[in-house]
């Protein structure tokens, strides 16, 4: 088995904090931008990127694999996370 990608010290360690903060920022980033992206479609004046906006929350109202899939990953994204924990995540889930 290989050693996880962050310490395995003290959680509350310099070191863990910035192994963390980096596994994380990736995550943050992207959700950060795709609330931005909402929010300005939402002001825009711009009626192609105001149907794309409206037509990409019908899709998720109407479409529960899809709406599951992007709350899912909402809620607890796996792209970052080590195997044996996105199985869990998987499972939980799952039901």
């Amino acid at each position: 088995m290989s050693a996880p990608p962050w310490p395995t010290e003290d959680p509350g360690a310099g070191a863990v904090l910035e192994a963390y903060d980096r596994s994380r920022r990736g995550d943050v980033a992207t959700r950060t931008v795709a609330v931005d992206l909402l929010n300005r479609s939402l002001l825009s004046e711009i009626l192609p990127l105001q149907a794309a906006r409206g037509l990409g929350l019908h899709l998720l109202n109407t479409v529960g694999p899809l709406r599951r899939l992007v709350m899912r990953q909402g809620l607890a994204p796996t792209a970052d996370l080590p195997e044996l924990m996105q199985r869990s995540v998987q499972a939980s889930a799952a039901g």
